[in-house]
């Protein structure tokens, strides 16, 4: 029998992913004909590197010192942006300020394996996630292959630890064991550390009936093309839609994407992160776009997703792993102290915050969310930079013309109506 599908594609790193999770479960549920494929893109990871926050605050003040030049020194640190040869050039530098600079510059990818090992983990996470939720029976499915294409502009010494949040008290202990190792000999340490986590969480899910698979893009294509209708959302790179326009599979997609911006000066980066990860992945699906490969396509800038905030009270209620996420990412929870409950939601009850795909996704799914209207766009190449500007062309853009909180009811009252019909899809 023919369905409707909704693709959810996300990189689970920050907690707005898994706040659109939530969100996109409970919408699901009220549509018994709709069938959600939950996909994981990966991303490259270097296991046993970190930085403290004393560390960070000061090779930004080194930064400053030395290399004014470069500009702005936390987006210097985060996109790794020096290198060897600029710290070769200051005559007279001490030993400990070389290796507090040595961070900011960017390291090598560890092995494929490593990311791998990684993205099942977080899936694994996932998994429970939405176990944890209103449904009881869940796949997940890891596009490894996406690794082969897509590139991490981030600087791998202080990239955020997803991978910790959900870890319990014992999980951590012995995290914090190995990390107290040398470097490198804490590496191998750490894949035996992921090895135990997996096969924990494997064990319970199982019984649960909920697994982690590899993504079969085969078979994925061959759903998507037999379905009723297709939604598709992705919070991730453009690289996955890139190889389902290539087998023509995306007529009848409706796709709402979290990507792009209009002004890329006040990103971290040369591009909005989703189109840094494979730019020219991005390229090519924006010209299908206009070319009308796909049955709608829409798009949330940055500019639009920076333009709500949500009340943590709302986002946490009656929903502990949403909050222990928000904690962590928004908050900057230590996992340790989540894990123990030493901090809880109700000591950041009156916080708000801005979840960018959980807002990208609303503006899809719930007609005129937060005022929202539609302008055209398309995507230009201005110096090595993927903006949008507006023009006339079959490309959507959801646009919020001013700043907007949602609090607690609202929060409640949307999830408690979001549904997801045939007619949106």
């Amino acid at each position: 029998m023919e369905k409707d599908i909704i693709v959810y594609h996300d990189d689970l790193t920050d907690s707005d992913n898994w706040a659109t999770a939530r969100f996109l479960q409970h919408a699901a549920l009220k549509s018994p004909s709709i069938e959600v494929i939950w996909i994981v893109e990966p991303r490259q990871v270097s296991l046993g590197l970190s930085m403290t926050e004393e560390q960070i605050q000061a090779c930004r003040n080194l930064l400053e010192s030395y290399f004014p030049s470069l500009g702005d020194s936390y987006k210097v640190l985060r996109g790794g942006l020096l290198t060897r040869s600029d710290l070769d050039k200051i005559e007279g530098l001490a030993e400990h300020d070389r290796y507090l600079l040595e961070f900011a510059i960017k390291p090598a990818y560890g092995p494929k394996d490593d990311a791998e090992l990684h993205g099942r983990l977080v899936a694994l996470d996932l998994v429970t996630f939405l176990g944890d939720g209103p449904s009881n029976s869940v796949d997940v499915f890891l596009d490894a292959d996406a690794l082969n294409d897509v590139e991490n502009p981030m600087n791998l010494n202080l990239h955020y630890h997803e991978e910790l949040v959900a870890r319990n008290k014992e999980e951590l202990e012995s995290y914090q064991v190995i990390m107290n190792e040398p470097y490198p000999q804490r590496v191998q340490y750490l894949r035996e550390w992921y090895h135990s986590c997996i096969k924990s969480l494997e064990k319970k899910e199982v019984g649960r009936g909920n697994a982690v698979r590899n993504l079969n893009f085969v078979s994925l294509c061959e759903k998507v093309k037999a379905a009723k209708s297709v939604k598709f959302y992705g919070g991730a790179s453009l690289e996955l839609l890139q190889r389902l326009i290539r087998v023509d599979a995306v007529s009848n997609i409706q796709c709402y994407l979290q990507a792009g911006a209009f002004d890329v000066s006040k990103s971290l980066f040369h591009n909005q992160f989703n189109i840094a990860l494979n730019p020219s992945a991005a390229k090519f699906v924006f010209e299908q776009a206009k070319a009308r490969a796909f049955r709608t396509f829409f798009i949330v800038p940055s500019e639009t997703t920076k333009r709500v905030k949500y009340a943590l009270a709302g986002l946490s209620h009656d929903d502990a792993s949403l909050g222990r996420r928000c904690l962590g990412f928004n908050c900057r929870v230590e996992p340790m102290k989540l894990a123990t409950g030493e901090v809880t939601v109700n000591d950041f009850h009156d916080k708000k915050y801005l979840m960018p795909d959980l807002t990208a996704f609303l503006c899809a799914f719930q007609d005129g969310f937060a005022g929202s209207t539609l302008a055209n766009a398309t995507l230009v190449d201005i110096g090595g930079s993927l903006i949008l500007r507006h023009e006339e062309s079959e490309i959507r853009v959801y646009e919020i013309d001013k700043d907007i909180l949602i609090g607690e009811r609202e929060i409640l009252d949307i999830i408690s109506k979001l549904v997801v019909v045939n007619e949106l899809l």
